[in-house]
């Protein structure tokens, strides 16, 4: 049985020892980040509303308001901010440079390494994947970037490395206790996808109607008569070795690790070339390693589907191949969380709302009419009057002197015109308000914005200045 804090369990065997471990670093996961999890996709709606949505009004406020019928606006100001950040971040896009440095390293393998990063990069339209994941980022928080290798076509055993960013950031965990700001140091992570059930029927026949009803205990909001939802688990293998180095008879230096010479030679040869080491017959050395290989598992329910565990099938790399993209990543009493440009901006846009939909509104409650006065005032010329709001004449009679049969005759007033609506003050103010925070909150100003800055000089000097004031205010998202 597995001890506190432990994920392995070495009492069970086979499948169910590698679902048990799964399961255990999932449900940590889901604990650490869930919070943070819902956050983001509050705030990913939030960044994405419009006016059939709503997203950007609380549910119970605009339930009332519509009951009510009063108007309730979205003018969504935050998405235009958000895309000064994305499309600033893709303008100035971040490439990987290899670089021969040390040891045997030649300009050659560089080069023949970097042509190996841009093919995969332009196989993978590698563009897309950072513009959707720095989306991801800007707007919810975080993104992930997945490497996958896949074959070349259905008739060939080559494979090539494609990049790509995950659909939903949401659905991808990793080992939170890594401390590496790439991941790197992540000692397993998860990838779940719905998959559409005839497709996995058609994929994993042998699964057909035995997926359980749970994977790794997330079922709840996933699983649907027409869908599956399927997880890819990848875990760190750490094994203990040694880093051998020496020179051989032909004057060539060996550079490998015991297990590959144990495996190529046998246990006696490496034990007598450590010895020959020690005694100075052999110029050498050797030291303790930790080697690492990456196991993949696909899991559906309860079972696994596909694995990689073995070699000629694993992971190439020693990294979890799930990258994450965090934005302003915080741990604050003990709690995760991890922010975006939205987040930010949700008061200053939800008071932007509410001045421009009470501005409408005040103005829907004041009169249409242009004119008012007596009934009798408008007897003998009642057609024309009844058009007065939508027809221009050059002038309208009306009746000043009504007498009644019996009665003595008497005056009537003229017809008055009706002062026409008017704004309010306090929502126009409002909504100005609403902008000014928005920028202060943000950091990016008229200048950034591409709108005339009242505030500063016009001078080319001073507008660059004040575009690289928000340049540098959002700088860490870029």
């Amino acid at each position: 049985m597995a001890g506190p804090g432990e994920d392995d369990d070495p009492t069970l065997t086979g499948d169910t020892r590698i679902i048990h471990r799964a399961r255990k670093r999932y449900l940590r996961c889901k604990s650490w980040y869930d919070e943070a999890y819902k956050r983001s996709l509050d705030d990913t709606k939030f960044a994405n509303a419009d006016d059939r949505n709503k997203w950007q009004w609380p549910d119970k406020i605009y339930a009332d308001r519509d009951n009510k019928r009063k108007p309730c606006f979205t003018i969504n100001i935050v998405q235009p901010a958000n895309r000064l950040v994305i499309n600033e971040a893709l303008q100035n896009k971040a490439s990987p440079r290899v670089r021969a440095t040390g040891a045997e390293a030649t300009a050659e393998a560089a080069e023949g390494m970097q042509t190996l990063i841009e093919r995969t990069e332009n196989i993978s339209t590698a563009t897309i994947a950072y513009r959707n994941v720095i989306t991801q980022q800007i707007d919810g928080g975080f993104g992930f970037l997945c490497l996958e290798t896949k074959y070349v076509n259905d008739k060939s055993w080559d494979q090539d490395v494609y990049v790509r960013a995950a659909r939903d950031p949401r659905a991808v965990y990793v080992d939170y206790d890594t401390k590496e700001p790439d991941g790197s140091d992540a000692g397993f992570g998860f990838e779940f996808e719905k998959v559409p059930r005839d497709r996995f029927n058609r994929e994993h026949p042998r699964f057909k109607d035995k997926v359980g009803e749970s994977t790794l205990g997330n079922d709840a909001l996933w699983l649907t008569d027409s869908h599956v939802l399927v997880a890819m688990y990848y875990e760190r293998e750490a094994k203990n070795d040694e880093l051998i180095t020496f020179v051989q008879a032909d004057g060539a230096t060996f550079n490998g690790h015991r297990s590959q010479i144990e495996k190529d030679s046998g246990p006696e040869i490496v034990d007598k070339l450590i010895e020959q080491i020690d005694n100075g017959e052999i110029d050498g050395r050797y030291r303790d390693v930790i080697t690492q290989s990456v196991n993949w598992y696909l899991i559906g329910g309860d079972c696994i589907l596909k694995r990689g565990d073995k070699d000629g099938t694993r992971w190439i790399g020693e990294y979890v191949p799930l990258i994450p993209c965090w934005g302003i990543k915080t741990i604050i009493d003990g709690k995760f969380d991890c922010k975006g440009h939205t987040r930010a901006q949700i008061s200053p846009q939800q008071y932007l709302n509410y001045n421009a939909s009470g501005q409408a509104q005040f103005g829907a409650l004041q009169t249409k009419t242009p004119w008012v006065g007596p009934a009798r005032a408008f007897e003998s010329n009642e057609e024309q009057w009844g058009k007065a709001n939508i027809e221009d004449f050059a002038f309208l009679a009306f009746d000043d002197w009504v007498q009644d049969e019996g009665e003595q005759g008497r005056a009537v007033a003229k017809p008055e015109r009706v002062e026409p609506p008017q704004i309010a003050p306090i929502f126009a103010k409002g909504m100005e308000d609403a902008e000014r925070m928005n920028m202060m909150a943000t950091g990016q100003f008229q200048a950034q914005r591409g709108m005339e800055d009242q505030q500063s000089a016009a001078s080319g000097k001073a507008i660059n200045a004040r575009q690289r004031q928000g340049n540098v205010a959002t700088y860490h998202f870029t």
